[in-house]
């Protein structure tokens, strides 16, 4: 806990030509899950100051515009502490419940039924990244990044379509 201000600071001034070498480091085999970790322990112990600072290094990381890196933050299992970082915003006067939102005021309701777990997965992330891009940091991101996160909304549409295209109890020839 005592480094997340200065790491937090590294990453946000991060110039752009180390982005990837920056990216790859924070891809190392259980780093952010570890972050992660740290980002719970901090909540439990109800560290401002420190969430704060992970709010900053989160939004640093999304802003490294990677695409690997943004895959795995983005997973079922990572996104959820995520977006939890993303609450502790130090420019708001208090913490925002946008787990709470998305886990309680949001019903997905399948119009027809949906068997495949992946298809499924896909639209869950799919809405997620939209909720982080356009209700969350909507002010801090910039171009590439908002063009990165809709290519990757993009792309899971498209797996989305084929996904259900390709299911024979969906789509009866």
């Amino acid at each position: 806990m005592a480094n997340l201000e200065e790491i937090s600071k590294i990453l946000g001034h991060v110039p752009p030509m180390q982005r990837e070498r920056a990216a790859q480091l924070l891809m190392m085999p259980g780093y952010l899950r570890k972050l992660l970790d740290l980002f719970r322990q901090c909540e439990d112990l109800e560290d401002t100051t420190s969430l704060h600072h992970l709010f900053r290094l989160m939004r640093s990381i999304i802003m490294l515009n990677d695409t690997q890196l943004l895959d795995e933050l983005l997973k079922e299992e990572h996104v959820m502490d995520v977006i939890g970082c993303l609450e502790y915003d130090p420019d708001l006067q208090a913490p925002q419940e946008h787990r709470n939102f998305l886990q309680t005021a949001v019903v997905f309701k399948e119009v027809v039924p949906i068997i495949s777990r992946e298809v499924l997965a896909k639209i869950h992330q799919t809405y997620r990244i939209q909720y982080i891009k356009d209700v969350i940091l909507p002010r801090s991101l910039d171009d590439a990044t908002y063009a990165t996160l809709s290519s990757l909304m993009l792309f899971n549409n498209v797996d989305v379509v084929l996904g259900l295209n390709q299911d024979v109890n969906f789509l009866p020839s």
